[in-house]
């Protein structure tokens, strides 16, 4: 997989980063795009967990946090969350910028800014001029595409050093300030070879040749192909006419790395003239930082023997007043007429020449460079120590893998061994939502997080754990977790359940009596409810309020544990005395008669109204039995 360092909040003085000199105020002011939003996630990557990423705690899409915030992680959706509300604080900066100098930015162009500065800090207070601040005040509709690029590109190295990641960084932001100019037709590329390059009509070296660029001639690429030859190929215009050259002759320098260039033997060099009003300061060595000799005045013409790129800048060799010292070519115009080529060397071979600290991982970690060192040898016998290399091949997965270590097209390489992660113990990251049981009630691990511990440092959430020590008496419970022989542990405490209610499901059968006739509870279904959500039938409740001599409806109460329900029943006058044995009420006594009663007698009475059961009960014992019947049959026979 590749590998791609992680952004470093320094650049010249990174503390200066973090100083706000202007409030934030967000009321009308603009707001980034999710296509802002997708760069950041792309260049930041992602991060569970927290990490020190050198001057704060970091986690998420590259968002600072407190050492004591996110101790279990977050997720990528939270992680988005975050960097949302992160981003206001740099929309703020770059908002507050743009009122200042009364600039109008357009949603590509604040969205590239924003990417910026939350990568590099409020650099628009924090320093008082750089080119990029200077464009975008001045309208950067007023300067090429190529000033927006190295505006851009200044902005790529951290601890004296150009950091590939930062160097992808700026392009993309860069594609996406420009995205709307249509002056913006490709990437910048230098002719890096000190032979130049030829071009050609078609992406084949044995098409014609219709020109030729020298070294250093930079040129736009407007499209890309690589050949079955395997070189790479770009597309390019040249006096009007389209045609291709061979790109590996030459070095992309859009935001790109740096690659010096020496100087070697007394050459006559190019003529170049200065166009500064201000003139351009001579100094000691390519670079800001290095003493000033002179000021070249404005419209003085100087002989370049060599170039090298730094901060920045592209640098030339010349000699002015009796001092030799490198001035900076971008406040200069090479005339077209000079034939003579910089003198320069080629790339031949890179090595490394220092081992990283770290040759062994554990499953799980990520790959740490810190201490390599590559080294690139030229075909002048010269070497250097190389900054801007690129690493792939790591994986964090138990075996043996070969990194990559590639530079400019040349390649050197080594192993790190990953040895399979091991699990060191268990722990509960999160309790479950219900720790408080009623008796009775089933246990819930519903909201439990447990992790896997690992002797790498890292945490896994896992699910297929077994759940051990829960039952329904009353008491404090120690629940125990376990997965592969490891253990956790946490406590519950069941509580008596508690009664919350009582209701009558189904009413009696009867429902209507006779005056004198007692109360039956016979059909009626009575529940009792818990607090565990447990319900069950009930029959030891008391009944109250039946008077049976007393007519008219009457409210009848079931108590239980001291809930009541209610309902109604009616108490009613007795009617005549039905003719004994005339149980049909046809006003005789038959065969018909004889065979309810006999049904009576068999299968119950207890539900009879009332002149019916007068009616069969022959005798007048209040029962119903053989006897009645036996005596019915002697009275029909008789009739």
């Amino acid at each position: 997989m590749k590998l791609r360092f992680k952004k470093i909040l320094c650049m010249l003085v990174s503390a200066a980063f973090c100083v706000h000199f202007y409030p934030v105020y967000a009321a009308e002011d603009m707001k980034v795009s999710q296509e802002c939003i997708e760069l950041i996630k792309s260049a930041e990557g992602f991060s569970r967990y927290k990490y020190w990423d050198y001057s704060q705690w970091t986690i998420g899409y590259g968002t600072g946090v407190s050492e004591d915030e996110y101790p279990d992680g977050i997720t990528e959706a939270e992680a988005e969350e975050l960097l949302y509300s992160a981003v206001v604080r740099y929309e703020g900066y770059v908002n507050n910028f743009a009122d200042r100098y009364d600039v109008s930015l357009k949603q590509n162009q604040f969205d590239a800014l924003v990417s910026l500065t939350y990568n590099m800090g409020n650099i628009w207070s924090a320093y008082d001029t750089f080119d990029l601040k200077t464009y975008v005040i001045n309208g950067s509709e007023n300067y090429s595409f190529l000033d927006i690029a190295k505006g851009f590109g200044e902005w790529r190295v951290a601890g004296g050093s150009v950091i590939q990641g930062l160097v992808t960084r700026r392009q993309e932001e860069t594609k996406l300030f420009l995205s709307d100019r249509e002056d913006y037709s490709g990437e910048v590329w230098r002719v890096n070879s000190e032979e130049g390059t030829n071009l050609r009509s078609e992406p084949d070296i044995n098409s014609e040749r219709i020109g030729f660029m020298k070294m250093n001639t930079i040129f736009y690429v407007t499209e890309k192909m690589t050949t079955g030859d395997g070189y790479l190929w770009g597309k390019v215009s040249y006096e009007g006419e389209e045609c291709w050259c061979v790109l590996d002759f030459s070095k992309y320098i859009d935001g790109g790395p740096i690659e010096c260039i020496e100087d070697g033997d007394e050459v006559s060099g190019e003529k170049w003239i200065i166009t500064s009003e201000d003139g351009v300061r001579l100094r000691s060595g390519p670079g800001l930082n290095y003493e000033k000799l002179a000021i070249i005045p404005k419209d003085k013409e100087i002989i370049v023997t060599s170039t090298a790129e730094a901060d920045g800048y592209l640098w030339g060799k010349t000699k002015f007043a009796g001092s030799e010292g490198w001035c900076a070519l971008d406040f200069a115009e090479r005339k077209d007429n000079q034939d003579a080529e910089l003198p320069g060397r080629t790339l031949e071979s890179i090595y490394i020449s220092s081992m990283p600290n770290k040759l062994t991982y554990t499953e799980g970690e990520m790959f740490d460079p810190e201490g390599i060192c590559v080294k690139a040898v030229y075909s002048d016998g010269s070497e250097e120590s190389i900054p801007d290399f690129t690493l792939d091949g790591f994986e964090s997965a138990p075996g043996t893998h070969t990194i990559n270590v590639t530079y400019m097209n040349k390649t050197a390489s080594f192993e790190v061994e990953v040895i399979q992660k091991q699990l060191t113990g268990i722990e509960i990251a999160k309790l479950p939502d219900k720790t408080v049981y009623s008796q009775g009630e089933q246990l819930d691990i519903s909201g439990i997080k447990v992790n896997a511990l690992f002797n790498n440092g890292t945490a896994e959430e896992i699910q297929n754990f077994s759940v051990s020590g829960y039952n329904h008496f009353i008491g404090e419970k120690k629940i125990v977790i376990e997965y592969q022989g490891f253990t956790a542990d946490f406590n519950i405490e069941v509580i008596e359940k508690k009664l919350t209610a009582v209701e009558i499901t189904k009413l009696p059968h009867k429902l209507e009596y006779f005056k004198g006739e007692q109360f039956s509870t016979k059909g009626m279904i009575v529940y009792a409810y818990y607090d565990n959500h447990s319900k069950n039938a009930v029959t030891d409740y008391t009944v109250s309020g039946f008077d049976p001599q007393k007519v008219g409806d009457q409210v009848i109460r079931i108590s239980y544990n001291g809930f009541i329900q209610t309902f109604i029943v009616s108490v009613k006058e007795h009617k005549e005395r039905p003719l004994t044995g005339d149980i049909d009420g046809d006003g005789k006594r038959t065969i018909f008669d004889l065979i309810l009663l006999n049904q009576y007698a068999e299968n119950g009475y207890n539900d009879l109204e009332y002149d019916k059961f007068c009616a069969a009960d022959i005798n007048g014992d209040k029962v119903i039995n053989d006897l009645d019947i036996e005596i019915l049959t002697y009275m029909i026979s008789q009739e």
